[in-house]
């Protein structure tokens, strides 16, 4: 039978007890041949206050125990090294997770896996460090994407799945946005929500729409589309059976899957999405060039 740790001083022990339930979140977290190593990393990167209140613990306890040893008694607290605290804390969860993985236990996928990890690295944090990491996260959570696309409130997992394997395909990373999350907003219409959302958009490299005529969330999803137009973002309508037919959608590029591939049609005719958004912001940092060229022309005249 596995078992658990337990400090002999009051402090590690009161701190033993809070360590529970993180390590059985990071136990959710493994997959099948992580090492001993990649469990303490994960609990440090997850829980950062938590691996640093263990280090002022063990900073007290030490500072402690040379006074009572100066005065010429016997150490109180005896306390271990942080990582060799985390070690024994670590020990029984590492051994019941690599058995439950062994004997084919399901496991995260990773896209779950980082979406968690985002989360509790968050709410591990101190209150001021929360603060500025919820900022920051707010304006560059999905940075690494390339692609936003915004679909509607009932489209099938099959479909959603292929269109995300098609775009990972070519080598894309890609953000699925649910208008779940944009229906809400017209019942919690803070402008907070608007920025974060634009924030989230702002941060992709392009804009994947799929309209629907009679999708409830039609208004908010169509201000979307409206700011993207505005910051000059690559915009692709995917056609999908019968689509929105509102006459300012002729506007924007359209798209539609064709033998397993994403193809898009402009002005040069058809071509491979990832080479559409290639093209784009090829011409578009050409503009910027130019016209920086230009500015800086008319300065030193």
């Amino acid at each position: 039978m596995l078992q658990n740790y337990k400090p002999e001083n009051k402090e590690l022990a009161d701190l033993a007890k809070k360590y529970k339930e993180p390590l059985r979140q990071v136990e959710k977290l493994m997959i099948p041949g992580f090492s001993n190593e990649d469990f303490y990393l994960m609990f440090k990167t997850c829980y950062a206050q938590f691996w640093k209140d263990l280090e002022n613990v063990y900073h007290h306890c030490k500072n402690s125990d040379r006074i009572w040893v100066e005065k010429g008694k016997d150490p109180v607290y005896n306390c271990p090294e942080p990582q060799e605290f985390l070690e024994r804390l670590s020990r029984m969860y590492i051994e019941r997770t690599r058995e439950r993985l062994e004997q084919g236990g399901e496991y995260l996928s990773d896209d779950d896996r980082k979406g968690i990890i985002a989360e509790l690295s968050l709410a591990g944090k101190s209150e001021i460090e929360r603060k500025k990491s919820k900022r920051k996260q707010d304006i560059y959570e999905y940075l690494a994407s390339d692609v936003f696309v915004s679909h509607n409130l009932d489209d099938d997992d099959a479909f959603l799945s292929q269109l995300s394997q098609i775009l990972k395909g070519d080598g894309l990373t890609v953000y699925m946005h649910n208008r779940s999350s944009l229906y809400s907003l017209r019942k919690n219409a803070i402008p907070k929500n608007y920025k974060k959302i634009i924030s989230r958009v702002r941060a992709c490299r392009s804009f994947l729409f799929i309209p629907r005529q009679d999708d409830p969330s039609n208004g908010v999803a169509y201000w979307l589309l409206g700011v993207c137009t505005a910051i000059h973002k690559p915009i692709v309508i995917l056609s999908k059976d019968s689509t929105d037919k509102q006459p300012f959608l002729a506007l924007y590029n359209w798209a539609h899957i064709e033998n397993g591939c994403l193809v898009v049609k402009d002005k040069d005719g058809c071509k491979p999405f990832k080479g559409f958004l290639d093209d784009f912001i090829s011409s578009q940092n050409r503009f910027k060039k130019q016209l920086q060229q230009k500015h800086n022309a008319v300065r030193i005249r």
